[in-house]
């Protein structure tokens, strides 16, 4: 996914950064609205998702996604803030703009982003199949059938 991270503050920008680029991402970080609204004039930059902090020097982000979103702005859009308050995620949810509470695992905001994955092909002949973790949690449970009764 292509992803503008709009966060002002250096070090949770660059430990966002490294957790969205980890999962395969590219991401674009600006500091202030300002960066954030010149960046998003430049149409050779499809972006995927927009995350934005909600308290930012030169405003605030929600105003700022609901601003966007009102203007016909298609970019999903997530904000991620310590600070919000019951007023501000009345509006976000009145606008149906997702919002998580600092401190967040970035994984987790991106995967509700991410287009849906089939399940695997199945193996070619004489091929051992790869079993997923998930897979096992999902078919017997965390610990498989070791507490089940008989």
């Amino acid at each position: 996914m292509n992803i503008l991270l709009i966060e002002d503050e250096e070090a949770l920008s660059e430990v966002a950064a490294i957790q969205l680029r980890n999962l395969g991402n590219t991401v674009h970080t600006v500091s202030n609205l300002e960066e954030a609204a010149r960046f998003l004039e430049k149409p050779e930059d499809a972006l995927d998702l927009i995350i934005a902090d909600h308290r930012l020097p030169d405003g605030e982000g929600i105003d700022f996604i609901v601003e966007r979103v009102r203007a016909g702005c298609t970019i999903p859009t997530v904000v991620v803030s310590g600070c919000l308050t019951v007023a501000d995620a009345a509006v976000l949810e009145r606008e149906d703009i997702p919002y998580y509470r600092k401190p967040v695992i970035y994984s987790e905001v991106v995967r509700r982003f991410e287009p849906p994955r089939g399940p695997p092909p199945p193996p070619k002949k004489g091929e051992v199949p790869e079993i997923r973790l998930e897979d096992t949690k999902r078919r017997s449970g965390f610990f498989g059938n070791l507490f089940r009764r008989r």
